[in-house]
């Protein structure tokens, strides 16, 4: 009589990988391209995937995989940050040159608007820019792209020059040929200074 066939057991399932195989998908990813879009949930996944496979090995494996992807993650994410910080300050040096150059245009367009108004009025400069309302294209050229302080006038009939007035203006009811290479404007944020002719100097404060 044959014996009795022992009942075959139950295989014990596979630990489970999912998360750690995430981690370490994304983990290339941020290396690769993302960056920090995938980087922190790499880092995420990759900090859960670790501890349930330390933990409870017998049910989550890829613990290396986890540890990869972690690492991945973190690295990208410090990249990204040096990089950051490398162009942060070229990006701060060339807004600033921005907004100088853009001053100097302001002031010869004052500048060109003093001289203009002196043609029709004897040779003789304004007493106000707010007197030369007809001559600048629009008020908003008043205030330096760097003056924090003031707001721009969306036109002349709503201009104030304690609000909407950057620029200084040195020589009103000047004589035009006195004042031709004498300081007539001035900008107080960036020190550039405007003659009568209507050229600029740039003084480089800012």
């Amino acid at each position: 009589m044959s014996e009795p066939q022992p009942v075959p057991t139950k295989a014990a399932s596979a630990p489970k990988k999912g998360l750690a195989i995430t981690s370490l998908v994304l983990g290339i990813l941020s290396v690769a391209c993302c960056f920090i879009l995938t980087g922190i949930p790499a880092i995420i996944t990759g900090h859960i995937g670790y501890s349930r496979a330390k933990n409870q090995p017998q049910v989550y494996g890829g613990g290396g995989m986890a540890l990869a992807g972690l690492i991945l993650g973190y690295f990208s994410l410090l990249s990204t940050l040096v990089v950051a910080g490398l162009l942060l300050p070229a990006l701060a040096k060339a807004k600033s040159r921005a907004q100088t150059m853009a001053c100097v245009s302001n002031m010869k367009q004052i500048g060109l608007a003093a001289r203009i108004w002196s043609n029709d009025h004897n040779e003789i400069f304004p007493p106000s820019i707010a007197a030369m309302s007809n001559e600048l294209a629009t008020p908003k050229i008043l205030v330096c792209p760097s003056d924090t302080s003031k707001t721009k006038a969306a036109d002349f009939s709503q201009f104030n020059p304690a609000e909407n007035l950057t620029y200084e203006y040195l020589k009103p009811n000047a004589k035009e040929a006195d004042v031709l290479n004498e300081e007539t404007f001035r900008c107080p944020i960036h020190d550039n200074i405007g003659l009568g002719d209507g050229s600029v100097q740039q003084q480089g404060r800012r």
